[in-house]
């Protein structure tokens, strides 16, 4: 099975928080944006969707150090944050849905 693409990952990420995805990729601080943001890189690289660079490219022309730090902190907050766990457990199913729902067409935009 493929892996989620980025923007999956990200439409899934912006399913479970309620929020859009201009919100996740926009350039707010507010702890509502910037959580889901971080679990979105979080994901993005643990599913291998991208590079950290592609990855912070796709939300909102971030840095690699930034998704860098993302990944450190979420990781760091799975061994405490149950909230963060359960985030973490639904986005990657939903997320696994839209793979399995895929066209035949929208593989040819993910390889691209």
């Amino acid at each position: 099975m493929l892996p989620p693409t980025i923007s999956e990952i990200s439409l899934a990420t912006c399913l479970h928080f309620e929020i859009s995805v201009s919100d996740l990729r926009g350039p707010s601080r507010e702890r509502r944006f910037s959580r889901p943001r971080q679990i979105a890189m979080y994901l993005c690289y643990m599913l291998e969707a991208g590079k950290m660079a592609q990855i912070g490219r796709y939300i909102g022309y971030r840095d690699h150090t930034t998704v860098l730090h993302a990944i450190r902190t979420i990781n760091q907050m799975l061994s405490y944050d149950r909230v963060v766990i359960e985030a973490i457990a639904d986005i990657h199913i939903l997320a696994a849905r839209m793979v399995r729902t895929r066209q035949p067409d929208d593989l040819l935009d993910a390889v691209a």
